[in-house]
């Protein structure tokens, strides 16, 4: 049986029913032995009393206000609840519980079922072509776009003349500091021979000898 073919009231209710007389004819007799009367404890039934209509309206009626026991069973009986069997009162309590707990779970699991059906045959959407929509086709993530190559070749030609246009100007410093060098050496060596006095020519005699003027340890002639 599909869980959409279930009535959520109506079988909450009758789960609701088992526990209450499980547990009411539990307390009054002692003993595992339901009492199927147990919401109408006071009232004379005849025998073989259907409670299907009176479980089924006190199903809706806690489904509707989400009632305690007291509030369920005000709404049946005249009674003051003070003066309740306690085992009757309980009855009502997990009556009111348990088929508020059951109702919520069986709408909610059809509210899924009822999605689930409906994405199951919802027909396909036609296709639309990329051209009529805002989306660009990609190869991968990690393929770039023919503007990022070309972008990616200028970055390396100008880090390479950028490392061309530094090596000539570190060669063209050294060339002149070796120039500079070169020509503080040349013109060391010309003061140097400028210095010495020139060579004699042959047959050239030398210079006289500077004349003594009465130098000291020589006497003077008379």
């Amino acid at each position: 049986m599909d869980i959409l073919e279930i009535d959520a009231v109506s079988f909450a209710g009758r789960v609701a029913h088992v526990a209450a007389a499980e547990l009411a004819g539990l307390l009054v007799f002692g003993e595992v032995r339901p009492l199927p009367t147990w919401f109408a404890a006071g009232t004379d039934l005849a025998e073989g009393y259907d409670v299907t209509t009176d479980i089924e309206a006190m199903a809706v009626y806690v489904s509707r206000r989400l009632c305690i026991g007291e509030t369920l069973y005000r709404s049946r009986s005249a009674t003051d609840w003070e003066d309740v069997d306690p085992a009757i009162k309980m009855a009502f309590d997990l009556f009111a519980s348990t088929t508020a707990s059951v109702v919520s779970k069986l709408l909610a699991s059809q509210e899924q079922a009822e999605k689930d059906l409906e994405l199951a045959t919802r027909p396909p959407a036609p296709a639309i072509a990329v051209e009529d929509t805002i989306y660009e086709t990609e190869e991968s993530l990690h393929t770039l776009r023919p503007e990022a190559v070309q972008a990616q070749k200028q970055i390396a030609h100008y880090d390479q003349a950028q490392k061309a246009d530094r090596k000539a100007k570190r060669e063209a410093k050294a060339l002149a500091d070796a120039a500079k060098r070169a020509t503080r050496s040349s013109t060391s060596a010309t003061k140097h021979v400028g210095d010495k006095p020139a060579p004699m020519s042959v047959g050239e005699a030398p210079p006289a000898a500077p004349v003594n003027r009465g130098g000291r340890g020589h006497k003077k002639q008379r």
